[in-house]
């Protein structure tokens, strides 16, 4: 009888009480703070996906209002210089100035002066680039293939552009019909 009533006089925890705590404790932690890490992941995905979203629209509205800017030759034909497979594209706007859009690795850079194979003045203009192709078309809106060497013919041209980042790709395409082009 001494020694149980020596073990009943004690205060504190056992081992067992302790493990079974930790455990509770554990389970607790895992079912709240799985779905708040879940959640922070979200958030930065879609963090993530408007920053290329906004990065898009405003690559694609510039080159866009550029391109409808081509000032036009005494032909009353565009004055777009060049178009490569490269892809580029390279023109003279309204003001004279000389603008050419290049895909440079990830990156799609605008330039004001130079040549699509050397440009000059480069401007980075969008990162992350995936993607960028320029498909033209002719004023009966059939697409000249391939478009080096019809730069005269070109009344429509079709950017196409594809941003990735972290496995999401977003994609973006826009048709710029060129203006100052008398009778058209």
């Amino acid at each position: 009888m001494f020694f149980w009533r020596r073990v009943q006089d004690q205060k504190g925890y056992t081992l067992i009480e302790a493990v079974l705590v930790i455990v509770i404790i554990g389970a607790i932690a895992a079912l709240v703070g799985i779905p708040l890490l879940e959640g922070a992941e979200i958030w930065g995905q879609i963090g993530s996906r408007k920053d290329m979203s906004q990065q898009g629209r405003l690559v694609m509205d510039r080159m866009s209002r550029e391109l409808m800017a081509a000032r036009r030759l005494a032909n009353n034909t565009p004055n777009i210089a060049e178009v490569t497979a490269t892809p580029c594209i390279r023109f003279t706007d309204v003001r004279g100035q000389l603008t050419l859009y290049t895909l440079n690795g990830t990156r799609l850079d605008r330039a004001t002066g130079g040549t699509c194979g050397v440009p000059s003045s480069v401007n980075p203009l969008g990162d992350n680039v995936s993607g960028f192709s320029i498909t033209c078309y002719d004023n009966a809106n059939s697409v000249l293939a391939p478009c080096t060497g019809s730069e005269s013919s070109i009344r429509r041209v079709s950017l196409d552009l594809s941003l990735t980042q972290s496995n999401e790709t977003l994609d973006f395409k826009s048709n710029v019909t060129l203006r100052n082009l008398a009778g058209l």
